[in-house]
């Protein structure tokens, strides 16, 4: 077996567990529009707590789970992540929520499945 390296960009979208976009959870809206832009995957992480640019620290609360930080992760060929970050700041615009979106560079390798 022999593992193929690639240069991919990573994409992760950092937001909070209550951000809505219309009547659902807006994590899974990016979901389905990473999906629907063909990204090859992606993760959704839940954070134990954070802090943002308010720099108030969330304390760890399952009653105030809507303040939980969450985020989405990415990963595919570099054309395709910059093809879907506009589809990505239009959910957050039209949420009324505000989202960070870092990107980097990559180095994946991957291991073929076996037949």
């Amino acid at each position: 077996m022999f593992m193929t390296r690639q240069i991919y960009r990573r994409i992760r979208i950092y937001l909070n567990e209550g951000d809505r976009y219309r009547d659902r959870p807006l994590y899974l809206e990016v979901l389905e529009t990473l999906r629907n832009q063909k990204i090859s995957g992606a993760t959704v992480i839940r954070a134990l707590t954070g802090f943002g640019s308010r720099g108030k620290i969330r304390p760890i609360d399952e009653d105030r789970r809507s303040e939980m930080p969450l985020i989405i992760e990415a990963v595919d060929e570099p054309a395709q992540v910059f093809e879907v970050l506009p589809a990505i700041e239009a959910l957050a615009q039209d949420a009324g929520t505000g989202v960070l979106v870092t990107s980097e560079t990559v180095e994946a390798f991957k291991v073929p499945r076996q037949v």
